[in-house]
């Protein structure tokens, strides 16, 4: 699951200041009132305490309108997502799942090095050396994570299932030392290596170990993430890293998150010093370097067990003429004087459900289409963020999409599907057979859950040994991806699932991906490498989602690129679907108004920031309307649609404001029969004290 961001929170507070302040200066005007509507001022009782009455009445109904703006406003789309129905997997489910991530798994483990045939071990007791073996690495963190609802099985657990006894002694060591594994999380991260220094495996501890097994497996792990690369040089300004011990150093400056640590090295030592039958087992997703295997004659096997750099440049002068952002895009030098204003809430009578089945280009579309309003179609594209927004006029409900790509995690309800081994493990199958069985498994989790669109398979290539979502993606090779990519998508997609391949396009680092992060490279080597894989999907799998990447290709925003997203996804590909944003935090160049004129349909957004689109020109309107085809073209053809319109019940937060509704007016009511009644009161008796009081006599008639 992904973990808060202080950034959104911060955004969540802007979108509601203005309603807050509204709130907060009706309860100072009452107060003011109440205080300025003295003996002094107003002498009548009935009068004065009417005038408060009345201000202290306006002041709640207007608290409460401020308050009921701000949760169908700005609120609504947290809201909506925070309390839909949390739909659990089913026991089926759980157990048909679990049966194929273990045949994944089972394939993906691959052998790198076997001399005099030491695999399979012989020896049913086995010394498993190396703290990851207590804490192995499953996933990655960011939309990768797993969810942490269901138990997983770890590398001794396997080694017992099969079979095999590990020492006790050993095991206790690690996990005395230490049980949790350092967070290498998408806003701060711990690149900690634990590992007992050599120095604290007494002689006898080794001694019981040779007498246990002659048989010794050592295990290495590493973890990355979204949100950083993996570090290239442990000692630089900014890495978090706690030393083993307090005698030398993990790493000298220069030396990277890819290679031994020096307490990896002594516990390497001391494990072919005292076994010469030794079998290395690394667990990460990320190539490691082995160059260290060959002065170990003692290390008979390795095998790879994969979890369930930028170059500087100067731009010319074309290129810096070309990039734009958030500060020099300007929406209105875009519009074109000879496009006509579409239609907007017509009263055609078609329901969403009507258009499942019917193609693309059905004339039926620019009917329903024509209904939409400028409030429809924005709500649609700007708050995309893990599900589409409901359209009440044509019938279209409130859907949910859930982040992947090795399982369904629902960040704002915190259910999660089964995990399965990471994207690199599927490639280490070349097995597009298992591939499609997992889209499939992902398609039946997803009819479980009630979720529409799946947000994966991650594509992108392994560039860089150090990229953080390297575990995300499948391989170095675009055919290979394709295959993988494609066979999964098709797999859902049979399910009525549809999925959102990503990160399109060339998202290949993590560090710095959100400062307007260019990327460059020549059209050859995008289409051949690193395109072909989306190219594949489209044509292959049938996708009929994507998710665009933060970079700049070149100049130019892929998200607001329409040479990728009109030209060759649509135009050369045939792609007919929605494109989505990757997450939308503004970062200075996202904005709504540019994406939709270049082929992005929906922004990945839940607050208010620069998602909503402004301009309502002609040619804005149709781009919206565009968009907004693209959207429901997608949505209209998932599961959920099949049968006809879904029934969905009211979500528990209005239910709770109409009924605040319900209770502020009658308390309104109620209020003003009181004000009314007692002020007549006071009145009726002020009169009758007038009445009743003798008359004056006129000085002037005594004198």
């Amino acid at each position: 699951m992904l973990s808060i961001n202080m950034a959104d929170v911060v955004a969540v507070l802007r979108s509601l200041i203005p309603y807050l302040v509204a709130a907060g200066v009706l309860l100072l005007l009452a107060i003011v009132i109440t205080i300025a509507v003295n003996k002094k001022t107003v002498q009548s009782v009935g009068a004065r305490k009417m005038i408060h009455a009345q201000s202290w009445i306006v002041a709640l109904i207007g608290i409460v309108v401020a308050f009921s703006m701000m949760l169908t406003g700005p609120m609504s789309t947290l809201l909506n997502n925070a309390t839909i129905t949390k739909y659990q997997l089913s026991q089926s489910t759980v157990a048909k799942a679990n049966t194929l991530a273990k045949d994944v798994q089972t394939e993906a483990v691959t052998m790198l090095k076997n001399d005099d045939a030491n695999l399979p071990l012989a020896n049913k007791k086995v010394n498993v050396f190396g703290w990851g073996s207590t804490n192995p690495v499953y996933g990655g963190t960011g939309s990768g994570s797993m969810s942490e609802q269901y138990k997983t099985t770890s590398l001794l657990d396997g080694l017992k299932e099969s079979g095999f006894q590990a020492n006790p002694s050993l095991t206790k060591l690690y996990t005395d030392y230490r049980k949790d594994r350092p967070v290498v999380g998408m806003f701060a991260q711990d690149w900690t290596l634990p590992e007992v220094p050599a120095a604290q495996y007494s002689d006898s501890l080794m001694q019981s170990a040779k007498d246990y097994s002659d048989e010794a497996v050592v295990v290495i792990t590493r973890v990355g993430g979204e949100g950083a690369d993996l570090p290239e040089n442990m000692r630089a300004k900014g890495i978090t890293y706690h030393d083993n011990s307090k005698d030398y150093p993990d790493s000298q400056n220069g030396e990277h998150f890819l290679q031994l640590s020096q307490t990896e090295k002594d516990m390497l030592n001391l494990v072919t010093k005292n076994f010469n039958k030794v079998t290395l087992v690394y667990n990460g997703a990320n190539t490691f370097q082995l160059d260290f295997v060959n002065s170990y004659p003692q290390i008979r096997s390795v095998l790879w067990c994969p979890p369930a750099a930028p170059t500087n440049f100067n731009m010319s002068a074309k290129a810096k003429a070309e990039f734009t952002n958030n500060g020099n895009y300007k929406v209105a030098d875009h519009n074109k004087s000879s496009d006509a204003m579409p239609t907007t809430g017509a009263k055609n009578g078609i329901r969403l459900a009507d258009m499942h089945g019917k193609s693309y280009d059905n004339p039926q579309w620019g009917k329903l289409l024509d209904q939409l309003t400028f409030k429809d179609m924005d709500t649609l594209i700007a708050m995309g963020g893990y599900g589409t927004q409901a359209v009440k006029s044509i019938g279209k409900v409130q859907l949910t999409d859930a982040d992947g790509p090795a399982s369904l995690n629902n960040n704002f309800t915190g259910v999660g599907s089964i995990g399965f081994p990471a994207s690199t493990a599927f490639a280490c199958t070349w097995n597009r057979d298992l591939a499609k069985q997992f889209g499939e498994m992902i398609g039946q989790m997803a009819h479980d859950m009630h979720v529409a669109g799946w947000y994966a398979p991650a594509q992108n290539i392994h560039r860089n040994a150090f990229s953080g979502r390297t575990f995300e993606y499948f391989s170095e090779d675009p055919l290979l991806s394709g295959v993988m990519a494609s066979s999964q998508i098709a797999g859902a997609k049979k399910k009525g699932v549809y999925s959102f391949m990503k990160h399109f396009a060339m998202n290949d680092q993590e560090t710095n991906r959100t400062e307007m992060l260019l990327t460059w490279s020549n059209e050859q080597a995008i289409r051949e490498t690193y395109l072909k894989p989306f190219e594949m999907s489209v044509k292959e799998g049938g996708a009929s989602a994507v998710m665009s990447s933060f970079n700049y290709i070149g100049p130019v925003y892929s998200g607001a690129n329409p040479v990728l997203l009109k030209n060759v996804l649509r135009n050369e590909w045939g792609f007919r679907g929605f494109v989505l944003t990757d997450y939308f935090a503004g970062y200075g160049y996202q904005n709504g108004d540019q994406e939709i004129r270049n082929g992005n349909d929906s922004m990945l957004a839940t607050t208010d920031i620069t998602n909503h689109v402004k301009d309502k020109s002609a040619t804005s309107l149709l781009a919206m309307r565009q968009a907004s085809k693209n959207i429901l073209y997608t949505t209209v053809n998932g599961w959920q649609y099949a049968n006809g319109e879904p029934k969905v019940a009211t979500p528990v937060w209005r239910t709770a404001l109409y009924v605040l509704w319900g209770v502020t007016a009658l308390l309104v009511l109620g209020f003003e029969y009181l004000a009314i009644s007692r002020f007549l009161k006071r009145r009726k008796a002020a009169e009758s004290v007038e009445a009743g009081a003798p008359a004056e006599t006129p000085a002037s008639a005594e004198a």
